[in-house]
């Protein structure tokens, strides 16, 4: 590894660690995810270059993550939410409709392709919507873009409205 890939590494990490730091510090909502996520956006935009982190640094966090959300999941939990369990899966259907005759309709406004239009603001994973668009001929670079914005949409605003007193 190069003198320059490990300082922007340490860079990316330092940063990293700052703005969780200062979103804990705020009592901001998921301040270890929210805040290295808008420091290092923000230093990248102040500095006009991408800041490096290695993938198993990456992936070894995604399991982390993912290991932490699962640990959430009890037999308790099943148990508990079972009953809205039908409302969530109709609210599914209608969220997926929804989404889908937007994007058709966003067609008849902007020059993109309904399959790329579709996939890029259906509510799923990035890279699952990325792969599924590719078997039907879709713009990778459209869905790309479109689930991003939605992606970071979702998680900088849902936390927030969450804690807005009602």
């Amino acid at each position: 590894m190069s003198v320059s890939l490990v300082r922007s590494l340490l860079m990316t990490l330092a940063t990293a660690l700052t703005g969780a730091a200062l979103f804990s510090l705020l009592s901001l909502p998921l301040p270890w995810m929210l805040g290295p996520l808008t420091a290092v956006m923000t230093l990248q935009a102040v500095i006009g270059q991408t800041l490096y982190w290695h993938p198993m640094i990456k992936n070894a966090g995604l399991i982390i993550l993912g290991i932490s959300f699962g640990l959430y999941f009890t037999i308790d939990t099943i148990v508990m939410t079972l009953p809205y369990f039908p409302i969530y899966i109709a609210m599914t259907f209608v969220l997926i409709a929804i989404s889908v005759s937007l994007s058709y309709a966003l067609t008849k406004l902007i020059p993109i392709d309904p399959a790329s239009s579709i996939f890029g603001s259906i509510p799923g994973g990035l890279t699952e919507m990325v792969i599924t668009s590719q078997s039907f001929h879709a713009n990778q670079a459209f869905v790309t873009v479109f689930q991003t914005i939605r992606l970071v949409i979702v998680l900088f605003f849902v936390p927030f409205f969450i804690f807005i007193p009602v």
